[in-house]
C-alpha cells in the first residue's frame, strides 16, 4: 500500500501553507472555510470571542480588544483570518455568509456561540485585515506614532483613500464631503498627462500637484488651500479615535469597524513607545465607539510577557482593554493536522495499526535520543495509525523549531508574507513520500525543505557553502547525506530542550521502520566529522553546533590560540586538588598532625612549595604516564607520592578548549550586539567546557593508579589508595614521629607549671626517647651558639625526620625547663621554675607566645663550695637558716627574690628617712651589696657572685650590728628620742640671737655632738640632753613670752587712746577700735603658742606694723572730714578744697627706731654715734609732717 493512498482526502490537494492576508478570492475563501478543523480548544476561543462582542452590538463596552498568542505556526494568523470571514457580512460562499457556511458543515456545536455568531454577522461591518509590518511604511517604522500611522492608513485605505499620504486621503475626504469627489476624478483625467483615473495616477501626487492636481481642485470649485503633502502630518491618537466613531456614525444602523492586526507582537518587540501607541488606540477607540470599533491582535507572546519585557512602564491599562485573551497551543495544532491532513481510510487505518502491532517493540526502539528528556513516542496502535507517517515527538519538536527559526534564522519575510504553518510543512513533508510503501517513516530532517524558503541569509550560506564543499558532497549530489546532518543541526541550533548528540541527531533521520539505526549512526558519525573539519559544525559540551560564518569565524579565532600544558596542568590540579586530600594525620595524632604535600601536576608546581612532602599527579600529557617502570623510579625520589591517571585524554581535550575560549575572550572587546551575543554563547560553553572537564577528570582520578617508594599501593578505591599511600610516605620521611607516643595541648603546658612537684610521670616516661632528642639538640646547638632560642628548635623538630608539631616541642622544652635541665631567658632575663614574679599562666605563655626571644641554655652544676658559701652567708648574714626548696634554683629563688630581696627594700626604706639619723653609712653600703646580688639573674653566677662577695657581706653585716642600726631603725621610740634631739637642736639655732644663757648653749653642743656622730648606740645620751634642754629653755621662752605679750598690749592700749582722741564720729570709732583690737589679740595669741624665741620675737614687728597700719586709718578719716571753703577773687564762686594733712600721735617703741635689740658700746664715741642716729629718726619722723607727737617707749 502507497502512503498517498491511506489518507481519507487527497494529500496534493491545495492547502495555503502560508497564510497571507489579501488572500479573499472566493476559492480561497471557500477552501478555508471548508477545511477549518475546530477543535474542541478553538469551541472554546469561538465561544469566548463571540460571547464578548456581542456586548458591543447590544450595548457599549469598552473591552473591545482580543489578544492572540502562540508559537510560529499554530495557527493564530489562520485563526484571525476565519474570523475576518465571520464578520465581514459581505463574504459569501456559495451563496452563503461565512457564519452560515460554518452552520451548515456542524463546525460549532454551543447553541449560544452560534447565536452570537448570527448577531454579529447581522450587524454591518468593515473588516480590516492586515499584516502590520507590511503595511507600515519604511519611513514611518521608526516614528513614535509608527502604529497609529498603520492605523490611519489601513483604515483610510478601507474607505477608498489612498494609504501613501495622509494630506492627500485627507483632500480626498473633505472632496467627499463638499461633494466634489466625482467631479475631481474627472478633472483630474482631463488634465494629468498620461489621462489615467485618479485612483492609478493619485501616486503620483508628488510629480502632479501643479500640473493636474492643483488644476483640478480649481475646476471643481475647492474652497481649501492647498495641501502641502511634504509636510510632517500631525493628528493626535484622540483625533484618529473620532475619525472612526464619526464614520461609524454616519454609517448608522450598528455599524461596525474591525482591526485585525496581524504579528503586532512582533511589531513591537522592546519598543515601548510603540506599546504606548497601541495601549491608546485601544483606549481611545473604546471611549469614542462604546465597543463599534474593534483591535484584534496576534502575537507570538501573551500580552502579560510582552508587557513584563517592556519593564518600567505600566501597561494595566491595555490588559484591561484586551480583556478577550485567547492562546494557541501545540496540542491544538496537533490535532487541526491529524483531522484536517493525516485522516486515513478505515482500510489503511486498520492495515496500520496490525502492522504496528506486529513490529510494535522494533520501531519503539529505534527512538533513542541519548537524553534525560522524555520525547513522545507512540502510545498506542491507533496512535500509530493517526500520525503515520509522522512520529509523535515531531509536533513539539517542530514547534520548537519553527518558534526558534523565527526568533533567530528567519529573514523576516513571514512578517510581510504571513506565517509559514506547521500543516503546511507536514503536509508537503507527506506528499514527497506518497509513491513509498507503508514502511517509511518521515524523517525530522525532511522538514528543513518546508523551512527553507523562510531562513535568513545568515544560516542559507552556510547550507549553501557545505553544498558545494567537496568533502561534504565530494559526487555533486542534489541532496547529500551530510548535507541534511547539518540541515537537522540548523533546525535544532537554537532549541536548548533538544539534547544534539549521536543519538539524538541519528533519530532524526531515522525514514523507515526497517531502518538499521547502527548503521545510520555510523552513518551519521562520519558525517559530523567531515562537518567538523570543514567548519560548519562544532563538538561542544551541549553536543553538535551548527555553525554560522561569524561563528565559524570566532572558532577559526579561538582554534588559533596557543596553550601551554602547563596552563591546562595548572586548570587540572584546580579540579583535583579541590576535591582529593592533601594532608595526612596518622592515627591518634590529633589536628596537629595534618602533614601538607606539595602539590604537582606532571611536573608543574601548584600553589607553594613550603611543605616537605610531595604529591604529584601524571597526566596523559607526561611521558611517565602509564609507564609502570618510570612511575616506579619516579615515586622513589624522596618523600613522594606519585598518582597515575588513566591514558584518556577527553578531560585534556576539554581543559585546552576551555583555555582557548579564555583567551579569545579576554581579547575580545568593542563588540557589536550581535557579536557580543556570540560572545556570551562562547562563555557558557567554557563555562560547560569547565564542568565537563572536572567532571571527566574526577572520574579518571577514581581510576588513578597510586604509587609510593617504587610500589604500586593497593585498594579497590581511590580514597583508600591515596591513604595507605600518604601514610606510607609520612611514615618514610618523619621516621623520628613515633618517638612522640603522646601529643599535647596548650593547658598540658600549663598543667607542667601548676603541678606541686613538677613531675608528669606519664608524659615524661612514653615521651622519653623524645625529650633526649630535643635535649641533645639543644646541646648540639649551644656548640655553634652561645644560645639557641626556642623559635629554632620548634623549626627543627618540624623537619625531617621528626614532623613534631610546634605544641609538642614546645612542651618537651617545658618539661626539661620543669625537670631542671636547661635553663631560659626571656629577652635576656633568667627566669626560675618557681619564679614568684611569674604566675604560673605567665610561664606556659613563655614557651607558647615568646617563642623567638626565649633562649635556651643548658644548666650548668654547682661546685660544692660554692653551695655551701651560699648557705652559710644566708644564715649569717640574713639569717636565712633553711630553705624549702633545696635545689639550685629553689635555694637561689628563696634567698634572693625573697629574702635578699625583702632585705633590700628594707635598708632602702631606712635610707630614705632622715639624713641625720645614725647608721646611713651602713645603710648605703648594705644597698650597695644587695643591689648586686640582685642583678644577677643565672643560677650559676648567683653562687659564684655570692662567693666573690663573702667578705664585703660578712663585713658589712659586723658593722651593721657593732652600730646597732637594724635595732634603731626597728625601735620607735629610739627613733623619737632621735628626732627630738634633732627638733632641739633646730629651735635652739632659731633662738641662738635672743639667748644670753651659758649653760644652755654649752648643753646645746653637746646634744649635736651625740647626733652628728651617727652611733645608734648614743641615744640614751640623747634622751638625757633632750630632757635638760626641755628644762632650761622652756625657762628663758616663759620668760620672754611675759616681756612680748606686755609689749603687744602696751601697743594695743596706744591705738585704743589714738581713736579716741580723734574728732571722728562715734561709729567709726568703734569699728576701728574692734578691728584693732581683734588683730592684737591674734598676735597674743601666736605670741603664746610660739616654740622658739626667733618666732616669738617677731610678733613684735607685727603689732607695731598693726599700730602703723591703724595711724593710716585714722588719719584718712580724720582727712575726709575736714574741707575748708575758699573764695577766689576772679570770680564769685565759692568752691571747697581739701585741708592740710591730718597730724596724728605715733606710739613706738625704742627697737622700732634702733632696728635692734642692743647695743654694742666699747667707748664714748661709740655711744656718741648710736645716739645721734636715733635722734635723726625720731626728729625725722616727728616733722614728717603728720605726726603731732611721738609716744616712746623704752
Amino acid at each position: 500500500m502507497k502512503i498517498q493512498d491511506i489518507f481519507e482526502k487527497d494529500i496534493t490537494r491545495d492547502i495555503q501553507g502560508v497564510i497571507k492576508v489579501g488572500q479573499d478570492d472566493v476559492q480561497t475563501i471557500k477552501q478555508d472555510l471548508d477545511e477549518y478543523v475546530v477543535t474542541s480548544e478553538l469551541q472554546r476561543y469561538f465561544a469566548d470571542f463571540f460571547d464578548a462582542y456581542q456586548k458591543g452590538i447590544n450595548g457599549t463596552t469598552d473591552k473591545m480588544g482580543v489578544w492572540i498568542s502562540g508559537f510560529f505556526g499554530s495557527g493564530k494568523s489562520h485563526f484571525l483570518k476565519i474570523l475576518s470571514y465571520l464578520l465581514n457580512s459581505k463574504v459569501q460562499v456559495d451563496g452563503m455568509s461565512a457564519v452560515e457556511f460554518f452552520k451548515q458543515q456542524n463546525k460549532v456545536a454551543d447553541p449560544m456561540t452560534i447565536a452570537n455568531m448570527d448577531l454579529a454577522a447581522s450587524v454591518p461591518s468593515d473588516v480590516i485585515l492586515f499584516n502590520i509590518d507590511s503595511e507600515s511604511k519604511s519611513g514611518n517604522k521608526s516614528s513614535e506614532n509608527a502604529i497609529r500611522n498603520v492605523f490611519l492608513q489601513v483604515f483610510n485605505k478601507m474607505q477608498g483613500f489612498t494609504d501613501k499620504n495622509f494630506w492627500l486621503a485627507d483632500m480626498e475626504q473633505m472632496l467627499v464631503a463638499d461633494g466634489l469627489y466625482d467631479d475631481f476624478k474627472a478633472a483630474y483625467k482631463e488634465l494629468n498627462p498620461k489621462h489615467d483615473d485618479w485612483e492609478k495616477g493619485r501616486d503620483r501626487y508628488a510629480f502632479e500637484e501643479k500640473i493636474a492636481i492643483e488644476p483640478a481642485l480649481k475646476q471643481v470649485g475647492y474652497q481649501y488651500d492647498m495641501p502641502n503633502f511634504s509636510a510632517d502630518y500631525e493628528l493626535n491618537i484622540k483625533d484618529f479615535a473620532e475619525r472612526v466613531a464619526t464614520y461609524i456614525n454616519a454609517k448608522g444602523d450598528n455599524h461596525h469597524v474591525v482591526f485585525l492586526v496581524d504579528e503586532v507582537g512582533q511589531f513591537i518587540g522592546d519598543d515601548i513607545k510603540r506599546m504606548l501607541n497601541l495601549q491608546t488606540i485601544v483606549e481611545e477607540l473604546g471611549v469614542a465607539t462604546g465597543g463599534k470599533a474593534w483591535v484584534i491582535v496576534t502575537s507570538q507572546q501573551a500580552i502579560d510577557e510582552v508587557t513584563t519585557n517592556l519593564s518600567g512602564t505600566d501597561f494595566s491599562k491595555i490588559q484591561g482593554r484586551f480583556d478577550t485573551k485567547i492562546s494557541m497551543s501545540s496540542a491544538d495544532v496537533a490535532e487541526v493536522i491529524k483531522k484536517r491532513l493525516l485522516a486515513k481510510t478505515n482500510d489503511a487505518a486498520g492495515f496500520l495499526e496490525g502492522d504496528f502491532e506486529n513490529n510494535k517493540q522494533a520501531i519503539l526502539n529505534k527512538f533513542n535520543f541519548g537524553s534525560e528528556r522524555k520525547w513522545r513516542k507512540y502510545k498506542s496502535a491507533q496512535d500509530y495509525a493517526d500520525l503515520y507517517p509522522f512520529v509523535p515527538y515531531q509536533f513539539e519538536l517542530l514547534q520548537s523549531v519553527l518558534t526558534a527559526v523565527r526568533e533567530h534564522g528567519s529573514d523576516g519575510k513571514h512578517l510581510s508574507e504571513g506565517e509559514r504553518s506547521m500543516l503546511a510543512i507536514f503536509k508537503e513533508s507527506a506528499e514527497k513520500v506518497g509513491e513509498d510503501d507503508t514502511s517509511t517513516l518521515i524523517p525530522f530532517s525532511s522538514f528543513y525543505d518546508g523551512l527553507e524558503g523562510f531562513i535568513d541569509h545568515e544560516h542559507r550560506i552556510v547550507i549553501s557553502n557545505a553544498e558545494k564543499n567537496e568533502a561534504v558532497n565530494p559526487n555533486e549530489e542534489k541532496n547529500p547525506f551530510a548535507l541534511r546532518v547539518l540541515q537537522t543541526l540548523f533546525m535544532v541550533k537554537h532549541v536548548d530542550s533538544f539534547e544534539k548528540n549521536i543519538d539524538g541527531i541519528t533519530t532524526l533521520l531515522i525514514s523507515s521502520n526497517d531502518e538499521d539505526v547502527i548503521e545510520l549512526r555510523k552513518r551519521v558519525e562520519d558525517a559530523l566529522n567531515v562537518l567538523i573539519k570543514q567548519g560548519f559544525v562544532e563538538k561542544t559540551t551541549k553536543g553538535y553546533e551548527f555553525l554560522t560564518n561569524t561563528e565559524q569565524d570566532i572558532k577559526r579565532q579561538i582554534d588559533k590560540q596557543m596553550v601551554n600544558d602547563s596552563d591546562v596542568d595548572k586548570s587540572l590540579g584546580d579540579f583535583l586538588f579541590a576535591e582529593m586530600p592533601t594532608t595526612f594525620t596518622p592515627d591518634g595524632m590529633g589536628k596537629n598532625y595534618n602533614f601538607k604535600f606539595n602539590t604537582f601536576v606532571d611536573e608543574y608546581l601548584q600553589g607553594s612549595n613550603r611543605n616537605a612532602l610531595n604529591m604529584k599527579v601524571i597526566t596523559p600529557l607526561n611521558d611517565m604516564n602509564n609507564v609502570d617502570v618510570k612511575l616506579e623510579m619516579g615515586s622513589t625520589e624522596a618523600n613522594t607520592l606519585v598518582i597515575d591517571l588513566p591514558n584518556n585524554a577527553e578531560y585534556i581535550d576539554e581543559l585546552r578548549q576551555a583555555i582557548r575560549i579564555a583567551q579569545y575572550l579576554s581579547r575580545s572587546s568593542s563588540l557589536d550586539s550581535k557579536a557580543s551575543q556570540l560572545i556570551s554563547v562562547q562563555s557558557e560553553e567554557r563555562k560547560s567546557l569547565m564542568d565537563a572537564a572536572k567532571k571527566h577528570a574526577l572520574d579518571a582520578l577514581s581510576e588513578a593508579r597510586v604509587f609510593v617508594n617504587g610500589n604500586q599501593i593497593e585498594g579497590s578505591v581511590i580514597k583508600t589508595r591515596l591513604e595507605s599511600g600518604m601514610k606510607n610516605v609520612v611514615g618514610n620521611t618523619f621516621r623520628k614521629l613515633n618517638d612522640l607516643v603522646q601529643t599535647h595541648t596548650d593547658r598540658d603546658i600549663v598543667s607542667l607549671f601548676a603541678s606541686d612537684d613538677g613531675m608528669v610521670l606519664d608524659a615524661a616516661d612514653v615521651n622519653q626517647n623524645a625529650l633526649e632528642d630535643v635535649k641533645n639538640k639543644i646541646t648540639k646547638e649551644l656548640t655553634k651558639n652561645p644560645k639557641v632560642s626556642l623559635e629554632t628548635i620548634i623549626s627543627q623538630f618540624q623537619a625531617i625526620p621528626y614532623g613534631f608539631s610546634p605544641i609538642d616541642t614546645q612542651w618537651l622544652v617545658a618539661k626539661l625547663f620543669v625537670d631542671g635541665k636547661i635553663d631560659i631567658e626571656s629577652d635576656g632575663e633568667k627566669i626560675l621554675v618557681k619564679d614568684e614574679h611569674y604566675s604560673n599562666k605567665q610561664k606556659a605563655d613563655l614557651f607558647l607566645k615568646n617563642q623567638k626571644r626565649l633562649a635556651l641554655t643548658i644548666k650548668q652544676d654547682i661546685p660544692m663550695k660554692q653551695r655551701k658559701t651560699l648557705k652559710n652567708l644566708a644564715k649569717e648574714v640574713f639569717g636565712k637558716r633553711a630553705f624549702q626548696d633545696e635545689t639550685d634554683d629553689g635555694m637561689v629563688l628563696e634567698l634572693r627574690d625573697a629574702t635578699i630581696k625583702y632585705e633590700y627594700d628594707r635598708l632602702s626604706d631606712y635610707e630614705g628617712r632622715d639624713s641625720k639619723f645614725p647608721g646611713h653609712v651602713e645603710l648605703q653600703k648594705g644597698i650597695q651589696l644587695l643591689k648586686r646580688l640582685l642583678g644577677v639573674k643565672d643560677t650559676a653566677e648567683f653562687y659564684a657572685q655570692m662567693s666573690s662577695m663573702e667578705e664585703e657581706l660578712l663585713d658589712w653585716h659586723e658593722a651593721m650590728e657593732d652600730k646597732d642600726v637594724k635595732d634603731f631603725y626597728g625601735n620607735k621610740s629610739s627613733q623619737a628620742i632621735w628626732e627630738q634631739g634633732i627638733k632641739n637642736v633646730d629651735i635652739y639655732h632659731r633662738s641662738e640671737g635672743f639667748i644670753t644663757n651659758v649653760e644652755l648653749n654649752e648643753l646645746v653642743d653637746n646634744l649635736e655632738s651625740l647626733i652628728k656622730s651617727g652611733t645608734a648606740k648614743k641615744v640614751q645620751d640623747v634622751k638625757a640632753k633632750n630632757e635638760e634642754f626641755s628644762n632650761l629653755f622652756n625657762s628663758v621662752l616663759d620668760d620672754e613670752q611675759q616681756r612680748v605679750i606686755l609689749r603687744v598690749q602696751d601697743y594695743q592700749e596706744r591705738g585704743e587712746t589714738l581713736i579716741s582722741e580723734t574728732d571722728l564720729s562715734d561709729s567709726t570709732k568703734s569699728l576701728l577700735t574692734s578691728d584693732y583690737i581683734s588683730e592684737m589679740e591674734n598676735i597674743r595669741s601666736q605670741a603664746t603658742e610660739a616654740v622658739d624665741l626667733e618666732t616669738l620675737n617677731g610678733k613684735l614687728p607685727l603689732a607695731s606694723s598693726k599700730l602703723n597700719q591703724l595711724m593710716a586709718k585714722v588719719q584718712s578719716e580724720v582727712a575726709k572730714r575736714q574741707v575748708l571753703p575758699v573764695t577766689h577773687e576772679d570770680r564769685d564762686e565759692v568752691q571747697s578744697k581739701p585741708a592740710g594733712p591730718v597730724k596724728i600721735p605715733r606710739f613706738e617703741s625704742l627697737r622700732d627706731y634702733t632696728g635692734a635689740t642692743s647695743w654694742h658700746i666699747t667707748s664714748e664715741s661709740d655711744l656718741d654715734v648710736q645716739l645721734a642716729e636715733l635722734k635723726q629718726r625720731i626728729l625725722a619722723q616727728l616733722n614728717d609732717g603728720k605726726t603731732s607727737f611721738i609716744d616712746l617707749n623704752i
